[in-house]
């Protein structure tokens, strides 16, 4: 899959949340999410993740190398090869 059907398919996953209550887990998986995005789509994606654990109450659970994306989180585990 090219870069750009990346980002189309991560886009629309993501903007199917974007209806109230289009989700229905109550926890998110999100495996960079943001990865292969230029900066105005990250933030469009962080936007939705914010208002579907601020309105909708949802667990989101996001593994990212993105210094960006990791200081939005309210909790962050940060692991390397020199972790206990």
């Amino acid at each position: 899959m090219g870069q750009k059907n990346l980002k189309v398919v991560r886009w629309r996953a993501a903007e199917s949340c974007h209806c109230e209550n289009a989700c229905f887990s109550d926890v998110i998986l999100a495996d960079e999410p943001t990865g292969n995005l230029d900066g105005k789509t990250q933030n469009a994606i962080m936007d939705i993740f914010i208002r579907l654990v601020k309105k909708q109450d949802k667990c989101i659970i996001i593994v990212t190398h993105s210094p960006e994306v990791a200081q939005m989180a309210d909790m962050k585990y940060e692991l390397s090869k020199n972790s206990k």
